[in-house]
């Protein structure tokens, strides 16, 4: 009798434990989607401030041409842009946890006027957080357009 009580007590922990860490988790992941919806809003607007505090101070990113940037040279580029963006968002987000590192993989949709000409945009892309001292950062990201 004993030894059921003490197998029921500790399977009733275990389920508690993993309950708590699903929890946990789903608290990191809504405030990594919060992050990418930031990020997507900051960005929009060039608000290069906003930027500096979610990307690391190595974060590198590989933009829809191939093009290799370091965090300096990315947010030069977004001062540099022509594109009269009128909606962006990001859609379909799914992260990924591996310890203090989230992989986000995503859809990404923009609608706007680039030299007087109408576009539309859609990319997936792949973004890396990681969880330094307790303040997620993007480390890397990669977007690629999705042709139709």
């Amino acid at each position: 009798m004993k030894k059921t009580l003490v197998v029921m007590a500790m399977c009733l922990a275990v389920v508690l434990g993993a309950s708590r860490l699903v929890r946990g988790q789903s608290n990191q992941e809504g405030r990594i989607i919060a992050l990418e919806n930031a990020w997507e809003q900051a960005e929009s607007r060039a608000d290069i401030k906003a930027l500096q505090q979610m990307l690391a101070p190595t974060f590198v990113y590989t933009d829809e041409y191939g093009e290799f940037m370091d965090k300096g040279k990315y947010l030069a580029s977004l001062k540099k842009t022509t594109d009269d963006s009128t909606q962006q968002g990001n859609r379909s987000l799914t992260v990924f946890f591996y310890g203090d590192t989230a992989v986000v993989a995503g859809l990404y949709k923009e609608r706007g006027m680039k030299n007087s000409k109408a576009f539309v945009k859609t990319g997936r892309f792949t973004d890396t957080w990681v969880n330094i001292n307790g303040s997620w950062q993007c480390v890397a990201s990669q977007l690629t357009i999705v042709k139709k």
